[in-house]
């Protein structure tokens, strides 16, 4: 009699367990494969691309360079060598006063920059960038009569009214 007891009450156990099983219900969609893959991210936000801005300054930008036997010796000479000119090479372009280059350009009957002189607060890192300069050891070196390398502290030998040459004279000779 106890197993006639035990089947009513699984058929209802069941029952029970297979309430919202029908024929009739649709079957949950079964995940694709693109679906359990994380999601893609989106690239975060992109930094606006950066236009340089243009040089203002002409290329080949000018320097002075020394001159010593017929030779372009750049910064340097040799003491016990002959006659030193200064030689321009390239035109300088006056970018006009900046902050420690404030001083006057000075030109020739032809328009040519010729000379600077120096105001108060200049400094030549800045001057040379005024004119377009390479660097400013050619400026430094044919106004000072220092070679730059072995004189670091002439880089703030210029006083306000000191005229800076920057377009040599190749017929006047240089001296240290």
């Amino acid at each position: 009699m106890q197993n006639r007891n035990i089947a009513p009450a699984a058929l209802i156990l069941a029952a029970v367990a297979l309430v919202g099983c029908s024929p009739t219900a649709e079957p949950e969609a079964a995940a694709t494969p693109s679906q359990t893959a994380p999601a893609a991210t989106a690239p975060g936000p992109t930094k606006p691309a950066v236009t340089p801005e243009p040089d203002p300054c002409p290329f080949p930008r000018p320097f002075i360079t020394l001159v010593q036997d017929g030779k372009h010796m750049g910064t340097g000479y040799n003491p016990d060598g002959g006659r030193i000119t200064g030689l321009l090479k390239n035109e300088p372009v006056d970018l006009g006063p900046s902050t420690y280059a404030e001083g006057t350009a000075n030109f020739n009957d032809a328009g040519e920059i010729v000379s600077y002189t120096v105001a108060p607060g200049d400094v030549y890192e800045m001057i040379y960038k005024r004119f377009c300069f390479t660097n400013f050891y050619s400026v430094l070196t044919y106004n000072n009569g220092f070679e730059p390398m072995r004189s670091r502290n002439s880089f703030s030998n210029i006083h306000p009214g000191d005229v800076l040459i920057l377009r040599p004279d190749p017929t006047v000779e240089w001296l240290p």
